[in-house]
Protein backbone atom coordinates (compact mmCIF):
# COMPACT_ATOMS: atom_id res chain seq x y z
CA UNK A 1 0.00 0.00 0.00
CA UNK A 2 1.10 3.56 -0.85
CA UNK A 3 1.61 5.62 2.35
CA UNK A 4 0.32 8.81 0.82
CA UNK A 5 0.26 10.99 4.56
CA UNK A 6 3.32 9.51 5.76
CA UNK A 7 6.15 11.83 4.86
CA UNK A 8 8.70 9.39 3.95
CA UNK A 9 10.19 9.87 0.95
CA UNK A 10 7.68 12.37 -0.52
CA UNK A 11 8.52 16.02 -1.11
CA UNK A 12 4.54 16.52 -2.06
CA UNK A 13 2.40 18.13 0.26
CA UNK A 14 -0.67 15.63 1.06
CA UNK A 15 -2.84 17.07 -1.35
CA UNK A 16 -0.26 16.74 -3.95
CA UNK A 17 -0.18 13.12 -3.19
CA UNK A 18 -3.98 12.31 -3.28
CA UNK A 19 -3.88 14.42 -6.26
CA UNK A 20 -1.51 11.86 -7.82
CA UNK A 21 -3.32 8.71 -7.01
CA UNK A 22 -6.62 10.03 -7.61
CA UNK A 23 -5.31 10.46 -11.37
CA UNK A 24 -2.79 7.22 -11.92
CA UNK A 25 -6.13 5.40 -10.19
CA UNK A 26 -8.61 6.01 -12.58
CA UNK A 27 -5.55 6.38 -15.61
CA UNK A 28 -3.83 2.80 -14.98
CA UNK A 29 -1.13 3.78 -17.42
CA UNK A 30 0.47 1.28 -19.18
CA UNK A 31 3.98 2.96 -19.89
CA UNK A 32 4.72 6.25 -17.58
CA UNK A 33 7.67 8.60 -17.39
CA UNK A 34 8.44 10.05 -14.49
CA UNK A 35 11.34 12.97 -14.74
CA UNK A 36 13.10 13.72 -11.45
CA UNK A 37 13.20 10.62 -8.82
CA UNK A 38 14.65 12.08 -6.10
CA UNK A 39 13.90 9.88 -2.99
CA UNK A 40 11.14 7.88 -4.92
CA UNK A 41 7.89 8.93 -3.27
CA UNK A 42 6.18 9.42 -6.47
CA UNK A 43 7.98 6.98 -7.89
CA UNK A 44 6.10 4.43 -5.82
CA UNK A 45 2.86 5.34 -6.62
CA UNK A 46 3.40 5.66 -10.50
CA UNK A 47 4.95 2.12 -10.18
CA UNK A 48 1.80 1.41 -7.95
CA UNK A 49 -0.48 2.25 -10.45
CA UNK A 50 1.31 1.73 -14.13
CA UNK A 51 3.11 -1.68 -15.81
CA UNK A 52 5.89 -0.25 -16.72
CA UNK A 53 7.77 2.96 -15.60
CA UNK A 54 10.87 4.71 -16.88
CA UNK A 55 11.71 7.04 -14.23
CA UNK A 56 14.91 9.80 -15.69
CA UNK A 57 17.27 11.80 -12.60
CA UNK A 58 20.75 13.30 -12.85
CA UNK A 59 21.82 10.71 -10.52
CA UNK A 60 20.92 7.05 -9.28
CA UNK A 61 18.25 7.31 -6.92
CA UNK A 62 19.02 5.52 -3.49
CA UNK A 63 15.68 3.42 -2.95
CA UNK A 64 15.68 -0.10 -3.12
CA UNK A 65 14.50 -0.54 -6.96
CA UNK A 66 14.17 -4.44 -6.12
CA UNK A 67 10.52 -3.01 -5.15
CA UNK A 68 9.94 -1.92 -8.35
CA UNK A 69 10.21 -4.37 -10.97
CA UNK A 70 8.27 -2.72 -13.56
CA UNK A 71 10.65 0.35 -12.90
CA UNK A 72 13.72 1.11 -15.34
CA UNK A 73 16.03 3.98 -14.36
CA UNK A 74 17.61 6.46 -16.70
CA UNK A 75 20.64 8.09 -15.18
CA UNK A 76 21.73 11.27 -16.63
CA UNK A 77 20.38 14.75 -18.13
CA UNK A 78 16.91 14.69 -18.65
CA UNK A 79 17.51 16.69 -21.71
CA UNK A 80 19.64 14.33 -23.04
CA UNK A 81 18.17 10.96 -21.74
CA UNK A 82 14.28 11.88 -22.51
CA UNK A 83 15.01 12.58 -26.35
CA UNK A 84 16.38 9.61 -26.71
CA UNK A 85 14.12 6.96 -24.83
CA UNK A 86 11.13 9.28 -26.70
CA UNK A 87 12.56 8.01 -29.91
CA UNK A 88 12.87 4.24 -28.62
CA UNK A 89 9.29 4.23 -27.88
CA UNK A 90 8.62 5.56 -31.19
CA UNK A 91 10.10 3.14 -33.00
CA UNK A 92 8.23 0.59 -31.02
CA UNK A 93 5.29 2.14 -31.84
CA UNK A 94 4.43 2.51 -28.58
CA UNK A 95 3.16 5.24 -26.37
CA UNK A 96 3.43 7.14 -23.04
CA UNK A 97 0.10 7.22 -21.12
CA UNK A 98 1.96 9.73 -18.25
CA UNK A 99 4.17 11.60 -17.79
CA UNK A 100 5.59 13.16 -14.51
CA UNK A 101 7.74 16.29 -14.69
CA UNK A 102 9.67 17.09 -11.42
CA UNK A 103 13.24 17.13 -12.33
CA UNK A 104 14.77 20.43 -13.88
CA UNK A 105 13.43 22.85 -11.32
CA UNK A 106 14.07 25.79 -13.61
CA UNK A 107 11.27 27.47 -16.02
CA UNK A 108 13.33 26.72 -19.33
CA UNK A 109 14.35 23.24 -17.90
CA UNK A 110 10.77 22.08 -16.81
CA UNK A 111 9.77 23.72 -20.50
CA UNK A 112 12.25 21.48 -22.41
CA UNK A 113 11.21 18.78 -20.72
CA UNK A 114 7.81 18.99 -21.58
CA UNK A 115 8.34 20.07 -25.09
CA UNK A 116 10.19 17.05 -25.50
CA UNK A 117 6.96 15.14 -24.71
CA UNK A 118 4.41 17.54 -26.75
CA UNK A 119 6.93 16.67 -29.84
CA UNK A 120 6.91 13.09 -29.23
CA UNK A 121 4.88 10.63 -31.40
CA UNK A 122 5.38 8.55 -28.16
CA UNK A 123 3.29 10.86 -26.15
CA UNK A 124 -0.23 11.56 -28.04
CA UNK A 125 -1.03 13.83 -25.29
CA UNK A 126 -4.41 14.62 -23.90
Amino acid sequence: MIELFEAGTWQMTAGERATLEGILHQLKPRLAIEIGTAEGGSLSCIAAHAQEVHSLDLVAPSIDLGRFPNVTVHTGDSHERLPALLRKLEHQNRSVDFALVDGDHTAEGVQRDVEHLLDSSAYPGP
